[in-house]
């Protein structure tokens, strides 16, 4: 079951979301009660729904007429039904009537058709009505890139400092690997080992929270950058539309704790695999966060700080275990 957002159109107004609704509906409804009420608003297939639904028919009645006053003395004679059109013509050769008041009878006004009764010239039926889903998409222009970075420029930016420093980190990563094999006869250990687990753990929070998100479909706590249930409520917060993006996040970080583990107190061989691992599982995590934070200012429009808080978090754990990863592949290699 994918997630959308609330669109409610009201006239020419359209409010967005869980927040601006109950926010600015009561006081639309208010306007346009003063206003005397409000029509249909203009959207594609909207009126061919609203005239082929039976619901909406309201078809008029037709007029009574008044029989006209009686004079006094004189009898009247009955007018012809309501549902003529015009009166009868008198007779050729006519009898000699008594003298009687002249009555008439108006002219029954034409019925405007309704709405249910409307004939397209095309056809001589109503169109088939669509389903409940109306397109709105058909008369709205397409956002350029620019349209979308700024319907949220803070948090946009923000996302594209990262996406650049990521980038970077990526390219600059193999120098370092270079380096690094050029000096593989010393042991290499990482000055800051210990952030390794705690950067994990942090990352694990960040993913699991996200994970509540997806799954439980509930709106995330935000901050005063960015539009995380828009990201959260995208048809890219599911992988292959079946694997939230956070579920696949908590399961990382989880494997790079263990694996840290098994290279801190695992035996040799494993402990360099499990370096190994490390970098690679980084590695991977980095280059899909690039993916990601891409979505965000340029497909989207919109910026989670939560994810961006993950990707930076798996940004730094890569270069963390650049080195050491390194090493433990030429430690393989000569075993």
């Amino acid at each position: 079951m994918s997630l959308s957002v609330p669109l409610l159109i009201v006239g020419k107004s359209a409010v967005v979301g869980s927040d601006d609704i109950p926010q600015k509906f009561p006081g639309l409804i208010e306007k346009h009660i003063a206003a005397g009420g409000v029509d249909w608003p203009v959207i594609p297939g909207l009126s061919t729904m609203i005239d082929a639904n039976p619901a909406f028919a309201q078809k008029a009645e037709p007029a009574v007429q008044e029989p006209p006053a009686a004079i006094p003395g004189q009898p009247v004679e009955p007018s012809p039904p309501a549902s003529a059109s015009l009166p009868e013509p008198p007779p050729a050769a006519p009898a000699a009537q008594p003298a009687m008041a002249e009555t008439t009878v108006p002219e029954a006004p034409e019925l405007a058709p309704s709405r249910a009764e409307v004939i397209h010239p095309a056809s001589d039926t109503l169109q088939a009505a669509p389903s409940g889903m109306i397109d709105l998409t058909g008369d709205e222009p397409e956002l350029g890139i620019l349209d979308r970075i700024k319907r949220d420029l803070y948090g946009n930016g923000l996302a594209i400092v990262v996406l650049i420093a990521m980038v970077m980190t990526i390219l600059y990563s193999p120098a370092v690997l270079k380096k690094t094999m050029i000096q593989k006869h010393r042991a290499i250990r990482p000055h800051y080992d210990w952030l390794i687990p705690l950067l994990a753990l942090a990352g694990l929070g960040v993913a699991a929270y996200l994970s509540h998100v997806e799954v439980n479909q509930v709106e995330a706590v935000c901050g005063p950058v960015g539009d995380c249930n828009t990201v959260n409520q995208s048809e890219y917060a599911k992988l292959f539309g079946i694997l939230p993006v956070g579920v696949l996040g908590l399961a990382g970080f989880l494997a790079i704790i263990s694996a840290w583990a098994l290279r801190r107190w695992g035996p040799g061989k494993l402990a360099y695999r499990a370096a190994v691992g490390i970098l690679g599982m980084t590695a991977f995590g980095t280059l899909f966060s690039i993916y990601l934070t891409f979505l965000e200012p340029f497909v989207i429009g919109a910026t989670c700080l939560w994810c961006l808080s993950s990707a930076v978090i798996m940004t730094t754990l890569f270069i963390l275990a650049l080195k050491p990863g390194c090493h433990a592949w030429c430690e393989l290699k000569r075993l």
